[in-house]
């Protein structure tokens, strides 16, 4: 079924993953098993969430964030992507209200040139962002390897990985990756569900 819908429909990744989950939840049921028993057992019983944080000023994004963690939140993302200077703020506003102990991650959503993303996350460093997301153009992976290189987060693949499926031969599948290129989520040596701390070395 799922060769069929590839095959069919290009793109729609979100509507595809919702039919992909239900075949194993109707599976499960055939087979009178939980679904994750399908995959070998449930490895937890409880799910670290990771919270967006949509764009919003400095001053706002910090409360709002503090007002998630108050609810029990660990994890947030925040989305950036407007000049250097609100960026910095930004994540500098929100690590200053939550402390320490709260994961940050950003997303760019593709604003950047790889140097100027690459200056961008450098002056963040001191507010212990634990990973990047998209933080060039979905094409770009020289790019992609470039900033890996140059700072000391995570660089999270997320447009680039929909980019290879929507269209192979731009995205240069057929290439080797660039040396340092990111992975995709969860890649590298972050725990999910454990607070980032920093990290020594390259």
């Amino acid at each position: 079924i799922i060769e069929k819908l590839d095959a069919t429909a290009k793109g729609a990744q979100r509507a595809k993953a919702g039919i992909d989950i239900a075949l194993y939840d109707l599976l499960g049921k055939a087979a009178g098993l939980p679904a994750n028993r399908l995959f070998g057992g449930a490895v937890r019983d409880r799910v670290r969430v990771t919270r967006l944080m949509g764009m919003y000023a400095p001053k706002e994004m910090a409360e709002k964030s503090l007002a998630l963690v108050r609810k029990g939140y660990t994890a947030l993302k925040l989305k950036v992507g407007t000049t250097l200077k609100e960026d910095v703020e930004r994540v500098q506003r929100v690590r200053e209200a939550v402390g320490p102990e709260v994961t940050i991650t950003i997303d760019f959503n593709m604003h950047c040139a790889p140097k100027e993303a690459i200056e961008r996350i450098q002056k963040m460093d001191p507010y212990d962002v634990a990973i990047v997301e998209q933080p060039v153009k979905d094409t770009d992976l020289r790019g992609m390897a470039l900033v890996r290189q140059n700072v000391r987060p995570l660089i999270l693949a997320d447009e680039s990985v929909h980019a290879f499926i929507r269209r192979p031969s731009v995205a240069g599948t057929r290439k080797p990756l660039p040396a340092g290129a990111p992975g995709g989520a969860g890649a590298g040596r972050w725990t999910p569900g454990r607070p980032h701390r920093k990290r020594s070395g390259p």
